[in-house]
Protein backbone atom coordinates (compact mmCIF):
# COMPACT_ATOMS: atom_id res chain seq x y z
CA UNK A 1 0.00 0.00 0.00
CA UNK A 2 2.89 2.14 0.57
CA UNK A 3 3.98 1.88 -3.02
CA UNK A 4 0.88 3.85 -3.97
CA UNK A 5 1.18 7.36 -5.05
CA UNK A 6 0.79 9.78 -2.25
CA UNK A 7 0.47 7.49 0.52
CA UNK A 8 3.01 7.95 3.05
CA UNK A 9 1.32 6.47 6.52
CA UNK A 10 -0.91 3.24 6.44
CA UNK A 11 -1.76 1.75 10.48
CA UNK A 12 -4.20 -0.71 11.23
CA UNK A 13 -5.02 -1.71 7.60
CA UNK A 14 -7.67 -4.77 7.69
CA UNK A 15 -8.37 -7.18 4.97
CA UNK A 16 -11.65 -8.57 4.60
CA UNK A 17 -13.43 -11.15 1.95
CA UNK A 18 -16.63 -10.47 1.38
CA UNK A 19 -17.06 -14.36 -0.17
CA UNK A 20 -15.49 -17.03 -1.05
CA UNK A 21 -15.59 -21.15 -1.26
CA UNK A 22 -14.86 -22.30 2.77
CA UNK A 23 -14.95 -25.02 2.51
CA UNK A 24 -17.44 -27.94 0.44
CA UNK A 25 -16.41 -27.25 -2.84
CA UNK A 26 -17.90 -30.12 -4.53
CA UNK A 27 -16.55 -28.79 -8.03
CA UNK A 28 -13.55 -27.21 -9.59
CA UNK A 29 -12.36 -26.11 -13.13
CA UNK A 30 -9.68 -24.41 -15.21
CA UNK A 31 -10.23 -22.02 -17.51
CA UNK A 32 -8.40 -23.05 -20.61
CA UNK A 33 -8.29 -19.03 -21.84
CA UNK A 34 -7.47 -17.11 -18.48
CA UNK A 35 -4.00 -18.16 -17.08
CA UNK A 36 -4.33 -18.63 -12.98
CA UNK A 37 -8.46 -18.37 -13.45
CA UNK A 38 -10.40 -21.33 -11.97
CA UNK A 39 -13.84 -21.55 -10.90
CA UNK A 40 -15.58 -23.37 -8.23
CA UNK A 41 -18.90 -24.53 -7.08
CA UNK A 42 -19.81 -24.76 -3.19
CA UNK A 43 -23.26 -24.59 -1.79
CA UNK A 44 -25.82 -22.65 -3.63
CA UNK A 45 -22.75 -20.87 -5.44
CA UNK A 46 -20.51 -20.43 -8.14
CA UNK A 47 -16.85 -18.71 -7.23
CA UNK A 48 -14.23 -17.17 -9.86
CA UNK A 49 -10.31 -16.68 -9.04
CA UNK A 50 -8.48 -14.83 -11.50
CA UNK A 51 -5.18 -15.66 -9.36
CA UNK A 52 -4.60 -19.37 -8.07
CA UNK A 53 -7.24 -18.82 -5.50
CA UNK A 54 -4.87 -15.97 -3.58
CA UNK A 55 -8.66 -14.22 -4.18
CA UNK A 56 -11.87 -14.89 -5.38
CA UNK A 57 -15.42 -13.11 -6.31
CA UNK A 58 -18.79 -14.51 -6.59
CA UNK A 59 -20.27 -15.13 -9.55
CA UNK A 60 -24.19 -16.30 -8.85
CA UNK A 61 -26.47 -17.94 -6.09
CA UNK A 62 -28.76 -20.56 -6.46
CA UNK A 63 -31.04 -20.27 -3.09
CA UNK A 64 -32.61 -23.57 -2.57
CA UNK A 65 -30.38 -25.34 -4.58
CA UNK A 66 -27.01 -27.64 -4.39
CA UNK A 67 -24.14 -26.83 -6.94
CA UNK A 68 -22.62 -29.72 -7.89
CA UNK A 69 -20.36 -29.55 -11.07
CA UNK A 70 -18.80 -26.49 -13.10
CA UNK A 71 -17.37 -26.82 -16.36
CA UNK A 72 -15.83 -23.94 -18.79
CA UNK A 73 -16.12 -24.61 -22.29
CA UNK A 74 -12.91 -26.06 -23.79
CA UNK A 75 -13.57 -23.74 -27.16
CA UNK A 76 -15.79 -20.64 -26.60
CA UNK A 77 -13.81 -17.89 -23.91
CA UNK A 78 -16.21 -16.96 -21.51
CA UNK A 79 -18.93 -19.92 -21.18
CA UNK A 80 -19.28 -21.67 -18.45
CA UNK A 81 -21.60 -24.25 -17.05
CA UNK A 82 -22.47 -24.65 -13.39
CA UNK A 83 -25.09 -27.81 -12.70
CA UNK A 84 -27.25 -27.84 -9.46
CA UNK A 85 -29.20 -30.38 -7.74
CA UNK A 86 -32.81 -29.09 -6.27
CA UNK A 87 -33.55 -30.80 -3.26
CA UNK A 88 -37.10 -32.97 -3.30
CA UNK A 89 -37.09 -32.00 -7.27
CA UNK A 90 -37.37 -35.01 -9.81
CA UNK A 91 -37.97 -32.99 -12.87
CA UNK A 92 -39.78 -35.32 -14.63
CA UNK A 93 -36.97 -38.07 -14.19
CA UNK A 94 -37.47 -41.39 -13.98
CA UNK A 95 -37.06 -43.38 -10.89
CA UNK A 96 -33.41 -44.10 -9.68
CA UNK A 97 -32.57 -40.63 -11.72
CA UNK A 98 -32.08 -37.27 -10.43
CA UNK A 99 -32.74 -34.04 -12.01
CA UNK A 100 -29.77 -31.43 -12.51
CA UNK A 101 -30.21 -27.74 -13.66
CA UNK A 102 -27.65 -26.76 -15.70
CA UNK A 103 -27.42 -23.13 -15.05
CA UNK A 104 -25.72 -21.07 -18.02
CA UNK A 105 -23.45 -18.29 -17.02
CA UNK A 106 -22.31 -15.84 -18.69
CA UNK A 107 -24.16 -16.53 -21.54
CA UNK A 108 -24.83 -20.35 -22.13
CA UNK A 109 -27.85 -21.74 -22.53
CA UNK A 110 -29.72 -23.99 -19.57
CA UNK A 111 -31.31 -26.98 -19.11
CA UNK A 112 -32.24 -29.86 -17.32
CA UNK A 113 -30.39 -33.31 -17.16
CA UNK A 114 -31.28 -37.01 -15.30
CA UNK A 115 -28.62 -38.91 -14.46
CA UNK A 116 -28.46 -41.99 -12.85
CA UNK A 117 -28.73 -41.52 -9.04
CA UNK A 118 -25.93 -42.75 -6.71
CA UNK A 119 -25.58 -46.67 -6.40
CA UNK A 120 -27.49 -47.01 -9.54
Amino acid sequence: MLAEPGVSYVDQVRFEVDEAPEAGITSLCADGFQARTFFAAAGDALYRTANDGDGWELLARFPGESAEQVRAHPHVPGHVVLVTRVAGANGGCRDGYKCLHAKGVEGTDAQDVCVPAAGQ
